[in-house]
């Protein structure tokens, strides 16, 4: 099944190849946009753009992510390991990511969470942050968020893009970006290799377990995303990409093993879109995303884990004075394959969002009612409503999330004879609330959102016990970022407070307070100077006896220079200036003081 999935992704990339040297020729049309998935939210929403990451000395999306307000991250030591992102105070499991509306979690999770840790930026657009239950839109999963990734499609061709990034622990980090179009530009895309490699830092720390061989990681890529306009009213988008990680582990307190980890990710979509008339469209999407895992470890053997997640969606929209309405039908059938044995389920739903806009009042409001093959019936629903006057804004939105058992946490084989999988747990659910106020000008901007997040029905794992739903805890907290522009300087600085109350086990990995700052100075309009701050307090952690620990809290410097022309950009990047020796996990490094480059080439 892996070797066909290859192959046909492999064909796709040289036909995409093929159309980019204008093999096929197809009419020149235009065709209006269909969904908006920022439209119908109200709620905490952040963005970043092409041009926030094509200079930079990483091509890593987790990178990015690092250093956004009320976002907070733990890996498993260094480049390639298990990355893991928290949002509103949730579990790393209940964000969803998406790529051009395809769910990428990994179904061969223990709980069906996305490792960000080897996805990477070339053939990204824009990346949006949606904070919060996005249940209506997204379903299952969603219960703290969901970031969005939005693929290129040749909007700059003719293009070639080369980037050269590098530096410290033998990091090599290159990618080739391709913009092409049809002669009459009723076709074009973007094709993508990307290849990174390190020699990578210890995973285990040095301080707990006095650990000192380097694990390395690598990284392939190869990615084609477009689209094709047959008609003055038919569009169709295609996206096709295969993505190779591995990595070096350390055994568990057992420094120099030979664990090895490797993940095969192929994705595979197609979407059609028709618009029957100015005020309404409809779309069919079809995608598969699909994950293999590969692990030789010394004290396990080796084993191998497969899933799948297939997708269809039906969508209609329609459009109506100051009225927007979003309907639409979704099938999902998800499998995993664990020693043999093999599980599946299948997820039918059916929901409808709607915007209303009078003046300075906009109003939105959304309901999903979802059918489990196994759960039966589950209704989610938001609500929201901003207002604005002049340069000030002010935001309420009321959501629902749920998240349903991974096939690993209902159907796991015992282990050792202890129970492991229970196919008696419930879905976790969620409601949240959240007000904000935005004021926000070319010079100086500030918002502040509060928020409360309830979970209940969670979902834990007790030694001898196996799977079990017996965590619940409530999250208050509110955000703060703010920017100030003053000629050639550009402040940026946020802050994140978040409780945890009437909490049943204690609340890990995820810091009380943070907070975030950089300063950018334009020296001329090529040179520019940026530092950063981080400030991160305590943090708990369990230790291997599964005790609770308290991991202390700690600052890093960050320190950039970059020269941007026209077609050639290059850049400096110093992490971690001060040398900090700290803990994001119990027992596991984080990358010391470190030094990368960065040569990107326009041609």
């Amino acid at each position: 099944m892996s070797r066909l999935i290859l192959f046909v992704l492999t064909a796709f990339f040289f036909i995409q190849v093929a159309w980019s040297n204008n093999i096929f020729q197809l009419e020149k049309v235009e065709i209006l946009a269909w969904k908006d998935f920022q439209k119908f939210n109200f709620g905490d929403t952040l963005k970043l753009s092409s041009e926030d990451f094509n200079h930079s000395s990483s091509q890593s999306v987790a990178d990015l992510l690092k250093d956004l307000p009320g976002i907070h991250f733990s890996q498993n030591g260094g480049s390639g390991g298990r990355m893991s992102l928290f949002m509103r105070g949730t579990e790393a499991r209940h964000v969803v990511f998406t790529l051009d509306g395809l769910k990428l979690n990994d179904v061969t999770n223990v709980d069906r969470q996305f490792d960000v840790a080897f996805f990477s930026t070339p053939l990204i657009k824009e990346v949006i942050i949606y904070k919060g239950p996005q249940a209506v839109m997204l379903g299952s999963d969603a219960m703290g968020g969901a970031i969005e990734f939005i693929s290129h499609k040749g909007e700059k061709a003719p293009r070639t893009i080369i980037q050269l990034n590098g530096g410290s622990f033998g990091t090599v980090d290159t990618s080739i970006r391709r913009d092409w179009s049809s002669q009459n530009s009723s076709s074009k895309g973007t094709l993508v290799l990307h290849r990174m490699s390190t020699d990578g830092i210890s995973r285990l720390n040095k301080k707990r377990f006095n650990a000192h061989e380097a694990d390395g990681a690598s990284v392939i890529q190869m990615s084609s995303s477009s689209t094709h306009l047959w008609t003055k009213n038919i569009n169709s988008d295609f996206l096709i990409s295969y993505l190779r990680g591995q990595n070096e582990l350390d055994g568990t307190q057992l420094d120099n093993s030979v664990d090895k980890s490797l993940n095969d990710q192929y994705i595979l979509q197609q979407k059609t879109n028709i618009q029957l008339n100015s005020k309404q469209s409809f779309s069919l999407r079809n995608g598969l995303n699909r994950h293999q895992r590969f692990l030789d470890s010394i004290s396990q053997g080796s084993d191998s884990f497969s899933g799948s997640n297939i997708e269809h969606e039906a969508l209609f929209r329609t459009r109506y004075q100051s009225q927007d309405y979003l309907m639409g039908l979704t099938a999902q059938h998800e499998e995993f394959v664990i020693e043999k044995n093999q599980e599946n389920f299948d997820v039918g739903a059916i929901f409808l969002q709607s915007r209303f806009e009078f003046d300075v009042l906009k109003l939105q409001a959304g309901i999903r009612s979802e059918e489990h093959v196994k759960y039966g019936g589950f209704q989610t629903g938001s609500a929201g409503m901003t207002y604005s006057h002049e340069l000030h804004e002010f935001g309420l939105q009321a959501s629902r999330g749920y998240k349903a058992p991974s096939l690993y946490q209902l159907y796991a084989p015992d282990l050792s004879g202890s129970p492991v999988g229970n196919p008696d747990l419930e879905p976790e659910k969620n409601n949240s609330i959240e007000a904000r106020w935005k004021y926000w000008d070319s010079s100086v901007g500030t918002e502040i959102s509060a928020f409360q997040n309830n979970l209940f029905d969670l979902i834990t794992y007790s030694s001898g016990q196996g799977y079990l739903n017996q965590s619940t805890f409530n999250i208050q907290g509110m955000e703060f970022s703010g920017m100030g522009r003053l000629e050639d300087l550009f402040l940026r600085v946020s802050y994140t407070f978040q409780d945890f109350i009437h909490h049943e086990q204690v609340v890990l990995r995820r810091p009380q307070q943070s907070w975030l700052g950089s300063l950018t100075f334009s020296l001329t309009d090529q040179w520019e100077f940026q530092t950063k701050f981080k400030w991160y307090a305590h943090r708990f952690d369990l230790d291997p006896s599964g005790e609770a620990i308290k991991l202390n809290s700690y600052e890093t410097f960050d320190l950039g220079v970059k020269y941007i022309m026209k077609k050639v950009s290059l850049g400096l990047q110093m992490n971690n200036l001060l040398d900090r020796s700290y803990e994001e996990l119990y027992g596991y490094s984080v990358m010391p003081r470190s030094y990368f480059f960065h040569v990107g080439l326009e041609i």
